[in-house]
C-alpha cells in the first residue's frame, strides 16, 4: 500500500481551519469583554458620537488571542468630551503618542481587567452651510 501526500490545498485547508478553531475558543474566551465593549459603545453613540466597536483575533503560536478594538470619528471637541466622560465613568485612560499618526489618535481604555484599543479619528467641524454662502458671496 502506498502513503498520499496531502497536496498543498489540503494541507492550507487544514491550517486555516485550525486557525479558525483557535480564533473561536479566543472570541468566546472573551464573551464577558465583548458586551463590555458593546455597552461602552452604546454609552458613547447615545451622547451623539461616531463610534464602531471591533473585535479581531491574531495567532500566536497554535493558539490565538482576541484584541478589542473601538473606532470613532470626531472633531476635538468631541473627543475631549468623550475622554472626559471616560473618566468619570471609571474607565481609565492611557494615550499612546508613539502610534499617532495624521488625524488618527490611539488610546488605550481599561475597563476593569479588559483592555480596548481607542482610535480616534479627529476631523476638523463642518462649518455652518450658511458660513459657505457667506464666502461665496464676498468672494464674487
Amino acid at each position: 500500500m502506498t502513503k498520499r501526500t496531502a497536496t498543498l490545498l489540503e494541507l492550507t485547508l487544514a491550517e486555516q481551519e485550525a486557525r479558525n478553531a483557535a480564533a473561536l475558543v479566543a472570541i468566546r474566551a472573551r464573551v464577558a469583554d465583548i458586551a463590555d465593549l458593546q455597552r461602552l459603545a452604546e454609552a458613547l453613540g447615545a451622547r451623539g458620537l461616531h463610534v464602531k466597536p471591533s473585535v479581531s483575533t491574531h495567532p500566536v503560536g497554535a493558539q490565538s488571542m482576541a484584541r478589542l478594538h473601538l473606532w470613532l470619528s470626531c472633531t476635538q471637541h468631541e473627543l475631549s468630551a468623550a475622554l472626559d466622560w471616560l473618566a468619570v465613568a471609571d474607565v481609565g485612560v492611557t494615550r499612546i503618542a508613539l502610534r499617532d499618526t495624521g488625524r488618527l489618535r490611539t488610546y488605550e481604555l481599561t475597563l476593569r481587567a479588559t483592555t480596548v484599543q481607542l482610535n480616534a479619528t479627529v476631523h476638523e467641524p463642518s462649518p455652518p452651510r450658511d458660513a459657505f454662502l457667506f464666502q461665496s458671496i464676498t468672494a464674487a
